[in-house]
């Protein structure tokens, strides 16, 4: 196979790579998905609605801490994530911090049906251009904001209790 043949198997191969640290399946607990705790970095502005009705916007949510997790409804991996999601907001919720979930591509009624056998209770919103401003390429991705509203931690894929509440110190 000549060279050029190979640059785009190589890049096609690099694709599906990336995709698979998202929303591909995973023995429990298992995950070799990138996990980045670099310098701060500003969070782009956001505006949602949850599907209860509740505003959540980056700039009126300054001094607390977020974590914001993009998924969408049909995938795997975000399922696997959720639990640990809600666990966390549950042992947080008197911490003064906000959970939400965005999902890009969702209806309504798909992610209320997943949110309630997922047993999700943490805010849910339905929002492509917050995915757009978060550049999100693959799900599920998780970023930890911190009370200045700056990025420090970002989980690509489906990680283990463990390694969410890590990111989650280093907001509160």
């Amino acid at each position: 196979m000549s060279r050029a043949a190979r640059i785009p198997s190589i890049g096609a191969t690099a694709l599906l790579l990336l995709l698979a640290a998202g929303c591909g399946r995973k023995p429990e607990g298992a995950s070799t998905a990138p996990t980045s705790f670099g310098s701060p970095r500003p969070a782009p502005d956001f505006a949602v609605t949850s599907l209860d009705g509740t505003q959540y916007r980056l700039a009126d949510l300054k001094g607390t801490p977020i974590v914001l997790n993009f998924w969408t409804s049909s995938c795997p991996a975000c399922a696997q994530l959720a639990p640990h999601l809600q666990a966390l907001y549950q042992d947080a919720k008197s911490d003064d911090i906000v959970f939400l979930s965005v999902s890009p591509r969702d209806s309504e009624e798909a992610l209320r049906k997943k949110a309630e056998s997922l047993g999700i209770t943490y805010p849910i919103a339905i929002d492509e251009p917050a995915a757009r401003a978060y550049q999100v390429r693959a799900i599920p991705v998780t970023f930890f904001i911190d009370r200045d509203g700056a990025i420090v931690a970002t989980i690509l894929g489906a990680r283990d209790r463990e390694t969410i509440q890590t990111a989650l110190e280093k907001i509160l």
